[in-house]
């Protein structure tokens, strides 16, 4: 089973840094194999998951709309403080399970919000890059994708 992780380009001190990598670790060792991309990067690809940190929340949510339009909906979309546009709206595709956890006092690009259509989990207590390895994402993000 693919699983496609959408990511933000995010650099701390000039280092990348490696946000989604706690949920991905996870997924591989139990056999799904990973596909890492940036949040501008496109794919033709239309894997059971979708999952999405930041930019790439919006990312994510826009290929499984793009797969579900070619006739190759995907199961379901992790989004994590999915930012990008400020006054953006983000839905969930119609038919397409989503999950996303969010804190609404994060403030980068324009502030991580609610997705139409998605199960919205609250989180609070962890930073916008922490978000992504906070146990209880990381578990949800999980059990999701089994």
């Amino acid at each position: 089973m693919i699983a496609t992780i959408t990511l933000a380009a995010v650099l701390f001190n000039g280092l990348l840094y490696p946000e989604m990598g706690t949920i991905a670790n996870a997924m591989q060792k139990r056999g799904q194999h990973v596909e890492t991309l940036w949040h501008d990067q496109s794919t033709s690809s239309c894997p059971p998951f979708i999952l999405g940190h930041s930019m790439g929340g919006p990312a994510a949510l826009n290929q499984a709309a793009s797969c579900r339009r070619a006739g190759k909906p995907v199961k379901g979309v992790v989004t994590i403080d999915p930012t990008g546009q400020v006054g953006a709206t983000y839905y969930c595709p119609r038919g397409t399970r989503c999950l996303n956890y969010y804190d609404p006092s994060h403030l980068i690009g324009g502030g991580a919000r609610a997705v139409v259509g998605a199960t919205n989990v609250k989180m609070h207590g962890y930073s916008h890059l922490q978000l992504p390895s906070a146990p209880q994402v990381v578990k949800g993000a999980l059990a999701f994708t089994k």
